[in-house]
């Protein structure tokens, strides 16, 4: 065999040799379903979300305009860094090629600090394969908002009742700029008081005026506006069941029903007065003369 019968065959096996170990990635690509999904954003609300307090995240998903078929939106989900799911909804409908969907995920972050996060969508296609995209989202999480404690131990309706409220905060930076309203019932003589700052750690306890308009158990709600370490405006509402009592205007005093008054029927006229003429003419006098009783004088005669 001469050199170019050997350059020949050492040719021909390497071109053998190198379809040999092509032939499964072009089956593995095979595999890879049509749809093309992205997450092309994603936004929080609010903006600057509290530990242990509701956030929405707002994730835009979709379907590139080069996709075979419509697919179908299974779920999107966001995660932790642990791979922890802390909120995903399902079952979200169908995304045309070209076509976006935004959809909300609602979660909670319980512990403040920078956090990051990952958003993951999910779709099939028509024969039944699924893509995934993701996209990370980076959190900043505050401290949570402040405790609110609120009784009225003696409301009454129609009356001013105190109600007793106590602000703490329990984060590790001041509140500035408080506003705490007693929004139901809202009237009365002293329904809003500011604090200008609360120390972290502290606690301020404040009172307020309300005339309750209904008796019977009532649901006084009392709102905080407050400004966080961070510069932010938040809310904060606390719920308390009250018992709220009669008036006692309703019972005439405090001690029990009012008395009903009986009727009554005015004394016939005594004969000689001033009353009614035909009052006395009515009424004949019962009155018989007095006896007279006579006693016998004893004489003496005189010689």
């Amino acid at each position: 065999m001469n050199d170019r019968s050997t350059g020949a065959l050492a040719l021909a096996a390497a071109l053998l040799l190198a379809t040999s170990v092509l032939v499964p990635f072009v089956g593995v690509a095979d595999a890879v379903p049509d749809a093309r999904v992205s997450v092309t954003d994603a936004t929080v609300t609010p903006a600057t979300p509290t530990a242990g307090a509701p956030v929405t995240v707002e994730a835009t998903v979709r379907l590139s305009g080069g996709s075979d078929s419509a697919a179908d939106l299974d779920r999107v989900a966001v995660r932790d860094a642990n791979g922890t799911v802390l909120g995903a909804a399902t079952g979200l409908g169908t995304l045309s090629p070209g076509e976006t969907l935004t959809v909300p995920v609602t979660l909670t972050v319980d512990e403040p600090g920078a956090t990051e996060l990952t958003v993951v969508a999910t779709v099939s296609d028509s024969d039944d394969e699924s893509a995934t995209a993701s996209r990370p989202l980076s959190l900043v999480v505050e401290q949570g908002a402040p405790l609110v404690e609120a009784t009225a131990v003696d409301a009454v309706v129609d009356a001013d009742s105190t109600v007793d409220v106590t602000v703490s905060n329990p984060t590790t930076a001041a509140l500035r700029d408080l506003t705490v309203t007693v929004v139901d019932p809202s009237d009365g003589e002293r329904v809003r008081r500011t604090v200008a700052t609360l120390a972290a750690g502290a606690s301020q306890p404040l009172n307020f005026s309300v005339r309750p308009s209904e008796a019977g158990d009532r649901t006084f709600r009392v709102r905080v506006d407050y400004t966080t370490a961070a510069g932010t405006r938040a809310t904060v509402t606390h719920e308390r069941g009250v018992a709220v009592a009669p008036s006692p205007r309703m019972w005439g005093s405090a001690s029990g029903p009012r008395a009903t008054p009986r009727a009554t029927t005015p004394p016939a006229a005594r004969p000689g007065s001033r009353g009614s003429s035909a009052a006395v003419a009515a009424a004949p006098c019962s009155r018989r003369p007095a006896a007279v009783t006579t006693t016998p004088v004893a004489t003496t005669a005189s010689t």
